[in-house]
Parts: structure tokens; sequence; C-alpha cells
């Protein structure tokens, strides 16, 4: 798979373990990597998507402004060539690369993240999730065409992830749509990342293709294609016959069931630190766990 690194997206769920295949017996070309998932993803519109495996598509069809280091963990320039950060840990300044472009060809600009930030924001965007990271946001500033400051009321530890990685849609397709959450958008994204959108069939799988125009080094893989096997048994049954080739495992499995000479010589297993985490929350407008004791009993 040469260079390709395969990018997830941190604090997204619980994903802990994966298992990469390398057997040779591939009833695809070798540019077409397959990876199973558990479940369907909601949507793909990067601002309402709320489960981990929206955020596991859209990372291939979106980018961010720096990311981190895999190696050291530092921030370094993605779609900002550079940027700044005042001495009181509040204002944050991206310089943009002019090289970006949307998949269908229009140009990213400030004017696409000033609009999103804008949607984010208003209470009419089904963002709850989303929303609440950028509570402490004091403004998002065009300073030109291809530079954005964003401010921030007082120091905030997760500024630099937030606004560096925030998800941008762009202006002259969604401002069309009335309704944004009930929008086409959401089942046919156009992102800007190395991966265009290219296919979803509903219950089976989603397919994207390589971004031929893509700013950055192309990934030697052409086509991603995310395959949903809601039974994780079926999915390793599926995984050993060679019909996917990436998997997350449960920890049952990565201890007991993968452990053969014939799985080992196969396949690639890795394991490696999570920053995810995962919890029980109880809504306590529902009847259900209005009461203490049912949530106590229940907990």
């Amino acid at each position: 798979m040469g260079q390709f690194k395969i990018r997830y997206l941190s604090a997204i769920g619980v994903i802990v373990f994966f298992l990469v295949s390398c057997s040779v017996q591939h009833p695809v070309p070798p540019d077409h990597l397959r990876v199973g998932l558990d479940k369907e993803p909601s949507t793909l519109n990067p601002i309402l998507a709320s489960d981990a495996y929206s955020f596991q598509v859209n990372a291939y069809i979106f980018d961010s402004f720096v990311e981190r280091d895999i190696d050291t963990f530092e921030w370094k320039p993605k779609m900002a060539h550079k940027w700044e950060i005042s001495e009181d840990n509040r204002t944050y300044t991206f310089y943009l690369r002019k090289d970006i472009k949307w998949h269908d060809g229009k140009p990213l600009t400030v004017d696409d993240i000033i609009y999103t930030y804008d949607l984010i924001k208003d209470p009419k965007t089904k963002a709850h999730v989303l929303r609440g990271y950028y509570n402490d946001v004091e403004r998002v500033t065009k300073v030109d065409d291809y530079t954005v400051e964003c401010v921030y009321k007082e120091p905030y530890f997760r500024a630099m992830t937030m606004c560096g990685g925030m998800p941008i849609v762009p202006k002259h397709i969604v401002e069309k749509y009335e309704d944004f959450g009930d929008s086409p958008y959401s089942r046919h994204p156009i992102g800007f990342g190395p991966y265009k959108f290219k296919k979803w069939i509903t219950g089976n799988r989603i397919i994207l293709e390589r971004n031929e125009e893509y700013w950055g080094d192309k990934p030697e893989i052409k086509h991603v294609e995310f395959k949903f096997i809601a039974d994780s048994a079926i999915a390793l049954q599926i995984l050993k016959k060679g019909e996917i080739d990436i998997l997350e495992l449960s920890s049952i499995r990565w201890a007991k069931q993968t452990n053969s000479k014939k799985f080992i010589k196969n396949f690639y297993k890795f394991l490696y630190p999570s920053r995810a985490y995962s919890y029980i929350g109880w809504n306590n407008k529902s009847v259900y766990f209005s009461d203490k004791l049912v949530r106590r009993a229940m907990t």
C-alpha cells in the first residue's frame, strides 16, 4: 500500500484495535482498499455528523488547516502553510494555501470558512455536538481571501484542534438550500480532501475515488470502499476470505480469534493507544431516565 496512511480522527468513539489484511488473494486491484464498518454513517455532512462512522469516512473527503505529526504529535502545516498564535493564547491566525480547490473545481477561500462558522453557531442548524466546542470563540474574522483569524474569549486548551480542524462546507453549494440538514449535501458531499465521494448504496457501502486534482501528495490507493457489516463475527469471516482489507477488532477477537499461524501469515495486526473514550449518558429529559433511582439502577 506504499506510503498511504489510513487517517482516523481522535476522540470519535471507542476505536482501539485495527487489523490490516495483506493477503495476496485480492479479488480487486491492489489500488482498491476495502474497509469494514460495523455501522452505517448517519450522514456525510461534516457539520451535522455526530457518530464515529461519519467522521471516519469524512476524514478522507475533507482536510484540516493543520495536523499532528504521527511521530512527535507536534503540529505541522497542511491546508495552512503557516499560522500565528498571540501571546495571550487567544488569537489564532491561519494562512491558507492558494491552490486548494473543492471537488467541483471551485477555489476554497476564507469566505467558505466564515460561512461554515456562522452555520455552526446558528441555533437553527442541528450541529449540537459540534457547536459546543465553539462556545468560547469570540469571533472568526476574514483578514483576506486566504487568511482567517479565530479569536477566543479566553485561552482554551483545544483551540488549535478546533480552529485548526474546523469542518468546512462549500458556500457556493450549500447556501442555495433552505433546509441545510435535509439537503442532498448530506448524502453527496463535495469536499476538498484526497478523495471524492462517488456512491452511497444504503445498507451496503460507500465508495470514494481519488481526487486527481488534490493539492497535496496523492495517495497510491485510487478507491476506498466502506462496507457495512453489522455482525462482527461475520465481518471477521469476510476479512479472512479476503473480501475486505481493514477491520476493527473487539478485544476478545484480538486476543482469542486472530492468533493462528495462518492468520498471522496473511494479516498485519496493529495495536496502539487510542485518544478516545467511551461513556454512557442518561438523557434526563426522557421520562424513562428522569427519576434518579432509575438512573442509579441502570448505572
